[in-house]
C-alpha cells in the first residue's frame, strides 16, 4: 500500500487519474444506491401498507374483544338475577 501511495505521489498524472477514478467510483456508488432506493420503494410501500392493515385489524380485534367482554358481563348479571 505504501509503495502504491509513493507511486501515485511521484507522478502527477497518476494522482489526477486516481482522484478522478475515486470520484467516478463515488458517483457510481451513489447512482447504484439511488437506483436501489427507487426499486425498493414499491416494496417498502407495500410493507408499510401491510403494517397499517395489521394495526387496523388489531384495533378491530380489541374492539370485538371489548364487546365480547361487555356481553359476558351482561350474561353473568342476567344469570345472577
Amino acid at each position: 500500500m505504501e509503495r502504491l501511495l509513493k507511486f501515485i505521489d511521484s507522478r502527477p498524472g497518476v494522482a489526477i487519474f486516481t482522484a478522478l477514478l475515486m470520484l467516478l467510483a463515488t458517483y457510481a456508488r451513489d447512482f447504484v444506491d439511488s437506483r436501489l432506493d427507487t426499486r425498493m420503494s414499491p416494496v417498502v410501500q407495500e410493507l408499510s401498507a401491510i403494517k397499517e392493515e395489521i394495526i387496523r385489524m388489531r384495533e378491530e380485534q380489541r374492539s370485538i374483544l371489548k364487546l365480547i367482554e361487555i356481553q359476558e358481563r351482561r350474561v353473568t348479571r342476567l344469570e345472577g338475577r
